[in-house]
């Protein structure tokens, strides 16, 4: 089994093509979305479901892994990829092994409204996110969005230090920051 450092994944930029929906079977990963709207949704349905239940289609591939906090503790997940490029991943917590608590989305071709996706800037989604800063810890950067609290974007700060340390105000954002990942919880 692989170990995955929190700090580790959260510095992950990787490209893949995947989309999701909910069949009559359960959790399993189809090729396509039939929308926009389908991925937050398709996405969202894997949340509290065991992972170990995750049907793939034969052109994606899964991975189990073990994820490590600073603090040597360590918890189950699955690593979802195609052609060796990480798409996204899945992982439970140290409290619950079994059910998926988070989904972190590193492909910036899997798109959710208006094409919000990895890579996707400030600028063009801001009315897209919450407007609250809320706080994380030194060296991450993150937004809610605006219509659900489970969904986190996490940004690129690696050119912009002032955001690892500080709150800024929403309206100086900086414009070009960009997306990493996209977090549902």
């Amino acid at each position: 089994m692989n170990y995955i450092s929190i700090n580790f994944w959260m510095a992950c930029l990787l490209i893949g093509l995947v989309g999701c929906n909910n069949p009559q079977s359960g959790n399993t990963i189809e090729k396509e979305p039939t929308d926009q709207v389908s991925y937050v949704n398709a996405f969202k349905q894997f949340l509290g479901k065991p992972f170990s239940t995750l049907d793939i289609p034969s052109n994606l591939q899964k991975k189990d892994t073990t994820f490590e906090a600073e603090d040597g503790t360590t918890w189950p997940g699955l690593i979802i990829f195609q052609n060796e490029q990480v798409l996204f991943w899945v992982e439970t917590s140290w409290i619950d092994t079994i059910n998926i608590r988070t989904l972190t989305i590193v492909s910036p071709q899997i798109t959710f409204r208006d094409s919000i996706h990895v890579n996707s800037k400030f600028a063009d989604i801001k009315s897209y996110l919450c407007d609250k800063i809320p706080s994380a810890p030194d060296g991450y950067f993150y937004l809610k969005d605006k219509l659900d609290n489970r969904i986190y974007y996490y940004f690129d700060i690696e050119g912009f230090p002032e955001l690892s340390y500080r709150q800024p105000q929403f309206d100086s954002i900086p414009a070009d920051l960009v997306i990493k990942s996209i977090v549902l919880y």
